[in-house]
């Protein structure tokens, strides 16, 4: 990387922040939740009006700063980021003189999302949010449902805890690592074997990281080894 400037059009700073946290792959980019923060950044230090002026200040920053491939990426999912947002605004401001069921409107902005970035692309930028978010509406409906009695809403509370669970252990993110974490400190309270252990950490991660954790267990806490864990 060459020495950096300031440009007059914006903070480039907290721009070439961003991109340090980013993730690659034979000099492309890999689409992921570091990459939503640095277009979120991005968005913020050039401003929701940005002109062609600022994208050529970015462009330069861009290939500047990364790997050629990548920065040609980057920078054409920045303008449909850009895009996307300015729709999201609109959208917002409708939803907001309407009284639409939560649910639909999230559904709507997921929509919205794939229409500027595409199926694969936004699918991968907001893995995490779409994961949560319509636990939380779902949850949170269901919490203030007056036909349920007691007993049934706790019961549907736990379908959805687990649906998000099973949905949210499966995403290659911070929030799969913790959930899943917080399934095997639960199994274990509840009396499980390593061998059911090491099964659930199978299942989500491959034999090759529960066979890691499991030795890391092991040296950590002295527990056994499990009898399943591929040799």
């Amino acid at each position: 990387m060459q020495e950096t400037t300031i440009t007059a059009l914006f903070d480039v700073l907290p721009v070439y922040d961003a991109l340090l946290v980013l993730n690659f792959a034979e000099g492309e980019l890999l689409v992921d939740r570091n990459t939503l923060a640095a277009l979120q950044a991005i968005y913020a230090a050039l401003g929701q009006d940005a002109g062609a002026d600022a994208f050529a200040e970015l462009q330069s920053v861009l290939e500047e700063a990364l790997p050629a491939a990548a920065a040609v990426q980057l920078l054409e999912m920045t303008r449909q980021y850009f895009s996307y947002r300015q729709a999201e605004q609109d959208v917002r401001a409708a939803a907001a003189q309407q009284s639409n069921d939560p649910m639909q409107s999230y559904r709507q902005l997921v929509a919205l999302r794939r229409t500027y970035l595409g199926e694969d692309t936004a699918g991968q930028l907001f893995a995490e949010e779409e994961t949560q978010v319509p636990y939380m509406i779902s949850a949170f409906a269901v919490a203030r449902d007056k036909s349920l009695s007691a007993e049934a809403r706790a019961v549907r509370l736990a379908e959805l805890q687990e649906a998000f669970n099973n949905s949210a252990s499966r995403m290659d993110s911070p929030l799969a690592r913790k959930v899943l974490e917080a399934k095997v400190a639960r199994l274990r309270a509840g009396g499980a074997g390593e061998n059911e252990v090491f099964a659930v950490r199978e299942e989500v991660l491959g034999s090759a990281e529960a066979q890691r954790l499991a030795e890391r267990d092991q040296m950590e806490g002295g527990r056994p080894k499990e009898t399943g864990a591929h040799e």
